[in-house]
């Protein structure tokens, strides 16, 4: 965290406080329902818990959080779609099913993972189509 600004640390304090929020009522409903829709109870909360980094990340990326203003973004992103592309291949190869018996299975940690990585580039990709239309757009209302 030293390599990035103010700005981009209390964006990360506040997602990382919406994060937190976000782990506990999960984790109530979880509780409380106690559907048991996993095949191990500690299952339930380790995708609980990556479904919080999904959207800790997503949000993260897309106001500007995670990447430090030195960083390639482009670099980093090649990175996350390589490695999310040997997750989706380590379950491919993997003949375990993702539910059995009506529950996940740990195999579909392996796909929440995947998807993490992914959805890093994606929503850096949506962040920069946006601000390029927003450019143009304040361009075309500049010369009108």
């Amino acid at each position: 965290m030293k390599h990035l600004d103010e700005y981009q640390r209390m964006k990360r304090y506040k997602l990382g406080y919406h994060t937190l929020i976000l782990i506990v009522v999960l984790q109530a409903v979880n509780y409380f329902l106690n559907i048991g829709w996993a095949e191990d109870p500690r299952f339930e909360s380790v995708f609980i818990l990556l479904i919080a980094s999904l959207y800790f990340t997503v949000t993260a990326v897309y106001s500007g959080a995670f990447f430090a203003k030195w960083e390639n973004p482009f670099f980093a992103s090649f990175f996350h779609i390589l490695s999310g592309t040997l997750m989706l291949l380590s379950t491919n190869v993997s003949q375990t099913p993702l539910v059995e018996n009506g529950q996940i299975t740990w195999q579909a940690i392996n796909i929440l993972s995947a998807l993490h990585l992914f959805s890093i580039p994606l929503t850096y990709l949506v962040r920069m189509t946006v601000d390029k239309r927003r450019d143009v757009k304040e361009d075309k209302l500049e010369i009108k």
